[in-house]
């Protein structure tokens, strides 16, 4: 771990510059039970970081699945000032947070994300995710439109719409959005048969139209 830790040292002393860096750096403390050490990385970060880079948002999204709540809390307070001027740090968070069903936290930071910018969809996309987290269908079929008035080419809002429609039994309506979101992404019809919202739809023949077709075997041909 020692030599780990140098090595990742070594990358951000050869080439300041690189942001992934310090992200690989401060995700190694992380995993290390070092939250409290983080802190000076992101400050040195601060010199040589982009516009586009958001070194708090990197750390959440990617340990996502993995990093206790208490550590994201200890990391969020620490970074108190940096989270409130970064909208996809609170969405990357409010992820963490969904994920331990600590739903009303989650939404608290979407709320706050949608309001640092009202013309940004994610934060809408999210809270939709969350709502049909909790069961609440009509809170995320609002969420999905309120996304789609942002953006009506949205294949994940038009997605999102889908399932909270199908949960309200309006299946004409959930196919008609699936449709949608299809005709804007075919490849995110791969998610249909497994998605759990659309257990309604599964015996339709509008939705099994809309599943991806098998490959077929290529031809062999004749043995010389």
């Amino acid at each position: 771990m020692a030599q780990a830790e140098a090595a990742y040292r070594k990358a951000i002393a050869l080439d300041p510059f690189e942001i992934p860096g310090y992200v690989d750096l401060i995700e190694f403390l992380i995993r290390n039970g070092r939250v409290d050490e983080a802190g000076p990385l992101f400050v040195e970060s601060d010199k040589y970081s982009q516009e586009d880079d958001d070194v708090l948002e990197s750390v959440f999204d990617d340990l996502e699945d993995e990093i206790k709540l208490e550590d994201a809390e200890r990391l969020a307070t620490a970074q108190a000032e940096r989270l409130k001027k970064s909208l996809w740090a609170n969405l990357a968070l409010a992820n963490v947070y969904a994920r331990d069903k600590r739903y009303r936290n989650a939404l608290d930071l979407i709320t706050r994300a949608s309001q640092m910018d009202p013309t940004v969809v994610q934060p809408h996309l999210e809270m939709s995710k969350v709502y049909l987290q909790q069961s609440r269908w009509t809170d995320a079929l609002t969420a999905a439109d309120r996304a789609l008035s942002l953006d009506d080419k949205s294949s994940n809002a038009y997605y999102l719409r889908a399932c909270a429609l199908a949960r309200l039994g309006r299946k004409r309506e959930a196919i008609a959005a699936l449709e949608k979101s299809v005709a804007l992404n075919p490849a995110i019809a791969r998610y249909f048969a497994d998605e759990e919202d659309f257990k309604s739809l599964r015996l339709l023949p509008a939705f099994k139209k809309l599943l991806p077709q098998p490959d077929k075997p290529a031809e062999q041909s004749e043995p010389k």
